[in-house]
């Protein structure tokens, strides 16, 4: 996707590219190609500082787009910090906690669902369960989700018990969801991988509502069997029905027209928001290519143009760097869509 937008871009910003004309092009400025350099970086999050600043001396950049990471984004966050650098809108689930100048982010990823699920619970007044029973895996994700919620519920008044899950097998989740009871609420931070157990898990007794982070299911339900359906709620952070499918209606006719597949529709809208962002960002700043005056040009313009993203509403002001700043609370219809049960909640 990307490859394909640098070269459309690029062949935009000839001087008799066929194109409309704009106002704006009839401001002097120099015209510039967009080179797009990958960096795949390898091993533990704890080498990739190192990995980093020498990618960075053999091959400069302007700033960081859209980048991906299923762990931690900690040492690409300081990284950029480090050496002034924009880091735009990456796919990441758990942006670090301290925020900086130069990175933004599309929104806090887990701990942003773990605040809106302490807000909905809390807002159950009596009704509020009396035990939540949250799964994680021992890694960086799930032990932050796990930390935020925790801290979400303090006071509330409702007990939470923080449980491991060890193992691939059925039996790992059996076991983290034994003496469950029918008043026990549970939040499942998992992945597909490990949500797949759900519908070979039966405990003795159901819980009264089950869960699941919209970041980390990855709009796969595949998992949700006739028996967990009805307690099955998804803190979702993104759009739903008609309007998410306007908002969509742009990324499915460019990928058609470029013949690139539909593989992961919230991670690739993400993507292309962000690469249509950065050409009207870059062409506002006309010769002004100060890595600062980006972000701060980014701050205003975040807003402005069409979202077709997969989220309801984004955008800055200065000092914010979390432009989605909320979630819903979502259950499955009979038919099986996913359905808003709540308001957009923000925290």
């Amino acid at each position: 996707m990307m490859r394909t937008a640098f070269t459309q871009r690029n062949a935009s910003q000839e001087e008799y590219s066929g194109r409309m004309r704009m106002p704006l092009d009839l401001i002097p400025r120099t015209l510039r190609n967009w080179t797009l350099t990958v960096w795949e970086l390898q091993g533990a999050p704890d080498t990739w500082g190192e990995q980093l600043v020498e990618k960075y001396r053999k091959e400069p950049v302007f700033a960081v787009i859209s980048g991906l990471s299923n762990t931690s984004w900690k040492p690409i966050h300081a990284f950029c910090q480090q050496e002034k650098l924009p880091c735009m809108l990456p796919s990441i689930a758990l942006p670090p906690k301290e925020t900086a100048f130069y990175p933004l982010y599309y929104s806090r990823g887990v701990a942003l669902e773990a605040d809106v699920l302490g807000k909905h619970l809390r807002s159950q007044g009596e009704k509020m369960p009396h035990r939540l029973i949250q799964v994680y895996r021992d890694d960086e994700v799930g032990r932050s989700a796990a930390q935020s919620l925790t801290e979400s519920l303090r006071d509330s008044g409702v007990q939470v018990e923080s449980r491991v899950l060890s193992g691939q097998e059925p039996s790992g989740l059996d076991e983290a969801l034994k003496d469950l009871s029918s008043e026990d609420a549970v939040m499942l931070w998992l992945r597909p991988a490990d949500l797949s157990a759900v519908n070979k898990t039966l405990p003795k007794q159901l819980p009264a509502v089950a869960y699941i982070s919209g970041f980390l299911a990855e709009e796969d339900y595949s998992f949700v069997s006739k028996e967990w359906t009805p307690l099955i709620r998804v803190v979702f952070p993104y759009e739903l029905g008609d309007k998410r499918q306007k908002n969509v209606a742009s990324l499915k006719k460019w990928l058609k027209t470029w013949n690139l597949p539909l593989v992961n529709e919230a991670f690739q809208s993400e993507v292309f928001f962000n690469l249509l962002f950065l050409t009207d960002l870059t062409s506002q700043m006309l010769d002004n290519f100060y890595r600062d005056y980006m972000v701060e040009r980014a701050e205003d313009m975040l807003s402005l143009g069409s979202n077709v993203s997969v989220y309801p509403h984004l955008s800055l002001a200065r000092g914010q760097r979390f432009a989605s700043k909320g979630a819903y609370i979502a259950r499955f219809t009979p038919d099986g869509k996913l359905v808003a049960e709540s308001d957009w909640i923000v925290p």
